[in-house]
């Protein structure tokens, strides 16, 4: 195991791509269309006493059923009513609007599909929204669905909650997307057999400030673990993910959600395997929770061309409530910065052949096992603090390269690496995810400035010498 002068980390750090993607990835989510974008409106009451051609509030359609599409048209369920559909419904036309009108303090509009085997809301003209609806069913293939073959790219989904029935009726997916720049955004997505979000051959993906949870709820329906007698379903009859991105999936953007997996096991609070070159992707300030059975994020190429699949993961809370991994990462370019790695069996699980990982300004607190184990990889690793449980390793390397400088650990035989910091960390209120170091903590201003990395987990810009850690103090 090698030290690394600071010159070579911030060498090896620069990765311009990067930068430029979560600009423009942040400034695609600025606009999301509203009733005043369109040519024309459409109303839906299901509660109307005497329903009329949708014209008006006054002379509303009785049910989605009796919708015909047409371009650039807003369609408006009343809010506080209910519609049962026994039909999946073909959203034909570009730049069409699902949304809600009438009294704002009323609940979101209810869609109840009763579509066995079908999609609630299947998609084929680009650039429409869905928004501010509540869609159930206990026995849909999908809520909604965006797909290429239907020419559905552009597709937003906005302030939804896309909802099974619980455990035994819930529909397998809540959103499945096939089609480039595809957005899901501040929609709670809560029982679902297999994924919450299935996203497969799409590039430019972004999901955000979504509430996910009660997913791969197919765990539960099989049978016991000869083990325990807990609830247990093999993995291939139960193989959901909260997220899962498959094949062409270049630009992807996953940002500020909850991600809970607490529930159920196998598999993956966040999933993305690349199966095409020169992907890229970012996953951010994303609060995931999972515990022993379930790992947070796997991020893999599968490519038979040259391994360049590169992400950035950043300024996440991993949250254990009892072991699991909180990273697998099988990428040519990988970067961890600014993440709190809290109570896992393991941190960061590095498994690819002639790639280099970054792993700076990441807390690491309560690891049972090890925090970063490498094997076949080159890491460069500084910034951290190692906080960990009694006989937990802080970095194991196999058949690798490791440079390490300027990492704090709570133990002086446990220091590995050049410039090491020895002592407590004086987190502010760790039972509370604050892991700032708190009045006289040795990461105060002890670690070395990293070309590109200028803040830290909450955005507070680096003042002289960083801080070592997710979170710098406020001296």
């Amino acid at each position: 195991m090698s030290a690394a002068s600071p010159t070579i980390v911030r060498s090896l750090l620069a990765l311009p791509a990067f930068v430029i993607f979560v600009a423009s990835a942040y400034a695609q989510a600025e606009s999301i269309a509203d009733v005043h974008d369109y040519d024309a409106i459409v109303y839906v009451d299901p509660s109307a006493p005497d329903p009329g051609n949708g014209s008006s509030p006054e002379k509303p359609l009785h049910s989605w059923i009796d919708v015909r599409f047409q371009p650039a048209t807003a369609y408006l369920q009343k809010r506080g009513t209910r519609d049962r559909l026994e039909a999946s419904i073909t959203v034909n036309g570009t730049n069409i609007l699902l949304g809600a009108y009438g009294d704002e303090t009323a609940p979101r509009p209810e869609i109840h599909a009763n579509v066995p085997g079908a999609h609630a809301f299947d998609f084929r003209g680009a650039g429409s929204t869905i928004r501010d609806l509540r869609i159930t069913s206990s026995e849909a293939t999908s809520l909604i669905r965006f797909a290429s073959w239907n020419h559905a790219e552009d597709g937003t989904v906005y302030n939804c909650e896309l909802l099974g029935q619980g455990t035994d009726e819930s529909p397998t997916w809540a959103v499945r997307v096939f089609a480039n720049g595809a957005r899901i955004l501040s929609t709670r997505i809560q029982y679902t057999k297999d994924d919450g979000i299935f996203v497969q051959n799409a590039a430019n993906v972004e999901i955000a400030n979504c509430h996910i949870s009660a997913v791969n709820q197919a765990w539960l329906q099989e049978g016991v673990s000869p083990r325990n007698g807990k609830p247990w379903t093999e993995e291939i009859n139960s193989p959901g993910d909260g997220i899962q991105l498959d094949g062409a999936i270049d630009g992807f953007h996953i940002h500020h959600n909850t991600i809970d997996r607490t529930d159920t096991q196998n598999k993956f609070c966040i999933i993305a395997n690349a199966r095409t070159p020169g992907v890229t992707g970012v996953i951010e300030n994303n609060h995931i929770l999972f515990h022993d059975g379930v790992a947070g994020i796997y991020a893999a190429q599968f490519s038979a061309e040259p391994m360049d699949f590169r992400i950035l993961i950043r300024s996440n809370l991993f949250e254990s409530s009892g072991g699991g991994a909180a990273v697998y990462a099988h990428a040519a370019r990988t970067v961890f910065s600014t993440n709190i790695f809290e109570n896992p069996d393991a941190g960061i699980l590095l498994v690819t052949p002639a790639a280099t990982s970054e792993i700076h300004h990441n807390t690491f607190h309560g690891i049972s096992n090890v925090a970063i184990r490498g094997d076949q990889t080159t890491m460069n690793i500084s910034n951290n603090i190692f906080d960990l449980a009694d006989g937990a390793k802080s970095v194991s390397t196999m058949r690798g390269d490791t440079r390490m400088t300027h990492n704090l650990f709570t133990e002086a035989e446990s220091a590995l690496g050049s410039h090491p910091i020895i002592g407590e960390p004086r987190f502010t209120n760790p039972t509370d995810h604050n892991y700032t170091p708190g009045a006289g903590s040795p990461a105060i201003e002890a670690g070395i400035p990293i070309e590109g990395l200028t803040k830290d987990a909450r955005g507070q810009a680096y003042i002289g010498e960083p801080d070592v850690g997710a979170f710098e103090s406020a001296n």
